[in-house]
């Protein structure tokens, strides 16, 4: 399960709580957890944005398939070829399935 949204930004909002507070004092010590925790507030707060997009999406389908079909009329508008025609162009080249590979679990996945 994922952490819902609402902990999320109540966890960021502790953080920065704890940023404001700590930087008061003159530690060094103290100074390395106030950047940790500053980047933990900013992390959380970006987190609870998009579990709460994503919650605001799942619960929402209304329109759903009159939007997928204007994309779709949207790319074929364009001449986009399809997902089909790219994968039969690639699958069998190793050097780009490696990239495409490389790509996504690099790039893709942890940027989402």
């Amino acid at each position: 399960m994922w952490l819902p949204y609402r902990y999320a930004f109540e966890m960021a909002l502790v953080f920065a709580l704890f940023v404001l507070v700590a930087r008061r004092f003159e530690n060094p010590r103290l100074n390395v957890a106030v950047v940790v925790v500053r980047e933990l507030a900013i992390v959380m707060t970006l987190y609870g944005i998009w579990q709460y997009v994503r919650h605001l999406a799942v619960t929402k389908s209304a329109g759903a398939i009159e939007n997928a079909e204007r994309l779709w009329d949207i790319q074929r508008w364009i001449h986009l070829p399809s997902e089909v025609t790219l994968q039969r162009a690639v699958i069998d080249n190793r050097p780009s399935m490696w990239f495409f590979n490389v790509y996504y679990g690099g790039a893709h996945v942890p940027a989402a």
